[in-house]
């Protein structure tokens, strides 16, 4: 894009590897990945527009805690 007209980003992410213990915030982490995404994409205000998508995003994969 351009300063001018805007810009477009896109994402596509293909793996999320989180701590066992937040699988039961799952919709909640997921939540918080995309708004980060959006905040980071959107923070310069030198842009008259911007526009976020997400192609993809794979489910994380939860794996357990080592030394607990």
């Amino acid at each position: 894009g351009r300063k001018s007209t805007g810009m477009e980003y896109n994402w596509k992410i293909t793996r999320i590897e989180a701590p066992e213990c937040l699988l039961k915030d799952k919709d909640e982490m997921m939540d918080i990945i995309k708004d980060a995404l959006i905040a980071y994409d959107t923070g310069d205000k030198n842009y008259s527009y911007v526009k976020v998508n997400f192609e993809y995003i794979a489910s994380p994969w939860f794996i357990k805690e080592v030394n607990k």
